[in-house]
C-alpha cells in the first residue's frame, strides 16, 4: 500500500508556469516583444504564485479537508476573494512604481479582476481539495479493506482451530472406548498415531496444502480408527494423479471423514465402507467425494447421535471464506449410503492474507 501523499507543490509550479507562459504569449502577440513588459508580467505571476502558495499552507494548517463540505465551499470562496483582492492591490502598487501609472481603484475594474482571478484561486483551491480528497479516500479505502481482511483472517483462523478440537474430541472418545474394553495395546497404538497427527497439525502452518498431503493426514487418522474397529472398517481411497498437487485449505476434509466414520459406524448394518475419491474434471475443477455406507441422521430423528455439530458447518464456512462463489457443496442421502461432494473451481483465488497486511 502506497501511503505517500501527493506533492501538491509540483502541481502548483506546473500550473503557474503554464499561466505565466500563456500571459507572456498574449502580451507578445498583442504588444510585441518588450523585455520590461515581460519582466513586469513575470513579477505579477510570481506574486500570484506566492499568494496561492500561501493558500496551500493555510489549507494544510487549518486541515480544511477534514471540515464539513458546506463549510469548505464557503471558506474556499471567501479565502479566494481575499486572495484575489490582495493580488489586485499588489498589481496596482507595481503598476505605480514600474509603469508610472496612477492607482486605479475603480469598482468595475476591481470587480472584473476579482471575478476572473477569484475563479482562478477557486480553481486552484478545488484542485488542491480534489487531490487530497482522492488521496484520503484511497487511504481510507485501503485501511477499511485491511481491517476487513484482518477480521476475515481472524475468523478463518478461528474456524481452522475449531476443527482440531472437533477431531480431538472424537479421537479421545474412541480412545476412551478402547480403555473401557481393556484393549490397552490398541489404545497405545492409537495414542502413538494421535501424537503423530497432533505433531503434524502443529508443524504445518500453511493456509493451503496439496491434496495429497491432506489425504496423507486422513490416512493416519483412519489408521487410528482402524485400530478401534478392525475388520469392520473398510477404506477405499482413489486420488487421480492430476489431483494430487491441487491446493486446498489445510485440514478441510478430515471433519467430513470423521463424521463419515462416526455416523456411518452407527448406521451401517455390518462393516463400514469409507470411500474417498478425487479427480480433476475437464474444466480443470477439482471434484472430491467422501462416501460412507449407512444412512443420514437428521437432528430431529429419535436415533440422532449428539455431537459438537461443528464439523460440516465449519467446512462449509471455510469454503465460503476461501472460494466465495467458486465452489459447490452437496450431500447425497439414501438408506444405504451418504456422499458428500465438493467441487472447487480452477479460477478461484485462495484467500490468504498478505504478509504486509498481517503485520
Amino acid at each position: 500500500m502506497n501511503n505517500k501523499k501527493p506533492d501538491f507543490i509540483i502541481f502548483h509550479s506546473i500550473g503557474w508556469i503554464f499561466i505565466w507562459l500563456t500571459t507572456v504569449y498574449f502580451s507578445i502577440n498583442n504588444f510585441g516583444f518588450n523585455t520590461k513588459e515581460i519582466g513586469i508580467l513575470t513579477i505579477h505571476q510570481f506574486l500570484g504564485s506566492l499568494i496561492s502558495l500561501s493558500l496551500y499552507y493555510l489549507y494544510v494548517r487549518i486541515e480544511i479537508t477534514k471540515m464539513p463540505f458546506p463549510k469548505v465551499i464557503s471558506l474556499v470562496t471567501l479565502i479566494s476573494i481575499m486572495a484575489a483582492s490582495i493580488w489586485f492591490l499588489f498589481i496596482q502598487l507595481l503598476n505605480t512604481y514600474l509603469r508610472n501609472l496612477p492607482i486605479q481603484l475603480t469598482l468595475p475594474g476591481y470587480v472584473g479582476f476579482i471575478f476572473l482571478n477569484g475563479i482562478l484561486f477557486i480553481t486552484y483551491s478545488s484542485l488542491y481539495l480534489a487531490v487530497n480528497f482522492r488521496f484520503n479516500w484511497i487511504q481510507q479505502k485501503e485501511q477499511t479493506e485491511k481491517a476487513y481482511l484482518m477480521a476475515q483472517s481472524s475468523q478463518f483462523q478461528m474456524l481452522r482451530y475449531q476443527l482440531n478440537p472437533h477431531f480431538i474430541f472424537n479421537a479421545h472418545s474412541s480412545l476412551r472406548a478402547l480403555v473401557r474394553k481393556g484393549e490397552l495395546k490398541k489404545a497405545e497404538i492409537m495414542i502413538t498415531e494421535l501424537s503423530e497427527l497432533l505433531r503434524h497439525t502443529l508443524t504445518v502452518e500453511e493456509e493451503e496444502i496439496p491434496l495429497k498431503d491432506e489425504v496423507y493426514f486422513i490416512k493416519h487418522y483412519l489408521d487410528i480408527e482402524k485400530v478401534r474397529y478392525g475388520e469392520r472398517l473398510i477404506i477405499e481411497i482413489s486420488i487421480d494423479p492430476s489431483a494430487e498437487e491441487y491446493p486446498i485449505p489445510n485440514f478441510l476434509l478430515n471433519p467430513l471423514v470423521d463424521n463419515a466414520v462416526k455416523y456411518g459406524m452407527e448406521t451401517s448394518d455390518a462393516e463400514l465402507r469409507i470411500q474417498i475419491r478425487a479427480v480433476v474434471l475437464q474444466d480443470k475443477s477439482l471434484n472430491i467425494q467422501i462416501s460412507n455406507s449407512g444412512s443420514w441422521y437428521e437432528r430431529d430423528d429419535k436415533d440422532y447421535i449428539p455431537g459438537t455439530g461443528k464439523g460440516i458447518e465449519n467446512v462449509k464456512r471455510r469454503l465460503e471464506f476461501v472460494f466465495k462463489d467458486q465452489y459447490s457443496f452437496s450431500i447425497e442421502k439414501s438408506k444405504a449410503k451418504v456422499s458428500v461432494n465438493i467441487s472447487l473451481n480452477k479460477f478461484y483465488t485462495l484467500w490468504i492474507i498478505p504478509n504486509s497486511i498481517r503485520s
